[in-house]
């Protein structure tokens, strides 16, 4: 686990520093930084409280100082798959607008990036923290402590399940995603304790990662309409982007409930069992 926090604290630098297809890159950053702190949370037990919170604490920050460019660029993508369902030119006309000015966003967003070195500000920090975590040690035996962390992020997920279950709200489905993407780096880390087993149940836990991922780019765009402000003409046209956000939102919420009851149907005491024999 210690190479691993490693291997992806230089591969985060690595991205950073090239120039060339800068979104992208900083997509790939806060990848390796969602990764790293789905790591923290699995070898917590072992680190030690302290250590844990220090550093989760340090890639989140670093991932917000870059995360805004990110959301952008989630956005267009997202509006840019309703574009071509729209039937007139004038809803496309008007959306293709809509979609340049935050393409023009981003751009801006970029050049603060450059002009401001939040890049090299991460790069630096990063640079810093290298050596320090090649001298992490374990508390207690891995198979304890990874079947602990493994276990906490899996009750935190079914707990926001349930709590979604009993009635959907963009703030707990957004909290959920989170916990079910830890759930889900966990599990492919852990995947050589047995591969045929894990394979197969990091691959569902990722597609319902998957559907949260995309309702979360939903609640991103219904989010940034609320900074139209249309001529009265156009007004139907966001009326009607807004109804289609609702009925994918709905569409995704539906999908992701029956997949997380699945998932989900497992007793928490009993997963961590379960895992601690797969190392046998």
């Amino acid at each position: 686990m210690v190479r691993l926090m490693f291997f992806y604290n230089q591969l985060a630098i690595q991205y950073l520093q090239r120039d060339s297809n800068v979104h992208e890159n900083i997509h790939q950053t806060r990848l390796c930084f969602k990764r790293m702190r789905s790591f923290l949370r699995l070898g917590r037990t072992g680190l030690g409280e302290q250590l844990y919170h220090e550093y989760n604490a340090f890639y989140r920050d670093q991932s917000r100082s870059l995360s805004q460019l990110r959301d952008l660029t989630a956005i267009a993508e997202t509006l840019q798959g309703f574009i071509k369902t729209r039937r007139t030119n004038s809803s496309k006309s008007f959306l293709n607008h809509f979609k340049n000015s935050l393409v023009l966003q981003r751009r801006q967003q970029l050049d603060m990036i450059i002009l401001s070195n939040i890049k090299a500000s991460v790069i630096e920090a990063l640079q810093a923290r290298s050596e320090e975590i090649l001298k992490w040690e374990y508390a207690a035996d891995a198979d304890a402590v990874f079947s602990s962390g493994a276990k906490r992020i899996y009750e935190r997920g079914k707990r926001l399940f349930l709590l979604t279950q009993s009635g959907t709200d963009d703030h707990n489905m957004h909290e959920w995603r989170k916990q079910v993407k830890y759930f889900w780096y966990h599990l492919v880390v852990l995947t050589p304790i047995w591969p045929e087993m894990m394979v197969l149940w990091a691959k569902e836990v990722q597609n319902l990662s998957q559907l949260l991922g995309k309702h979360h780019d939903m609640v991103l765009l219904e989010s940034s309409i609320q900074s139209l402000n249309p001529e009265p003409k156009d007004k139907h046209i966001v009326s009607n982007l807004k109804a289609s956000i609702r009925l994918r939102k709905k569409r995704l919420e539906k999908a992701s409930l029956v997949l997380g009851s699945k998932i989900y149907a497992e007793e928490t005491t009993s997963l961590g069992k379960r895992l601690k024999a797969y190392w046998k």
